[in-house]
């Protein structure tokens, strides 16, 4: 085969195969692990372990977590917001974020602090939404944690 004719025959094949990725390949992705307790008791801090994958776009800006509350109406759709500490990494990063509940203000080794304020003198339940945001604007997928039952 002449190398003109195999030239020819390669050039549709690198146009083909040159194409911009899927959205869906581009967002940041989520998974809840666990929470180290289910309980929240007073001065407790309960610990949620989030997984997450950055797909190779933009290093995270934000995470926003969305508090749920089924007792109490005036906890219910609070959202928070905290901006990310940079890190250093690759682009595709997998990893782990610890995510610290609490119903008083408490100093921890993370940044991401969430207080929870108490529904007394009754028990609240509440789930949580959490996605985070990268530079780029891309948003994550959302997830929900199980129920957390916060004491009085």
């Amino acid at each position: 085969m002449s190398p003109r004719i195999l030239i020819a025959l390669l050039i549709p094949f690198l146009f083909t195969n040159c194409k911009k990725e899927q959205d869906s390949n581009v967002r940041p992705t989520l998974s809840f692990v666990q929470f180290n307790n289910n309980i929240v008791a007073t001065d407790a801090v309960v610990t949620a372990i989030i997984n997450f994958t950055n797909n190779g776009r933009a290093i995270f800006d934000s995470i926003f977590i969305e508090r749920i509350s089924s007792v109490c109406p005036e906890n219910v759709n609070v959202l928070e917001s905290f901006k990310l500490p940079s890190f250093n990494s690759n682009l595709f990063t997998k990893g782990q974020f610890d995510i610290y509940f609490s119903t008083s203000l408490i100093s921890t080794p993370s940044y991401i602090t969430f207080q929870l304020p108490k529904c007394s003198p009754k028990e609240d339940t509440s789930v949580f939404k959490i996605w985070i945001t990268d530079i780029a604007g891309n948003t994550s997928d959302t997830v929900t944690t199980p129920p957390l039952y916060i004491l009085p």
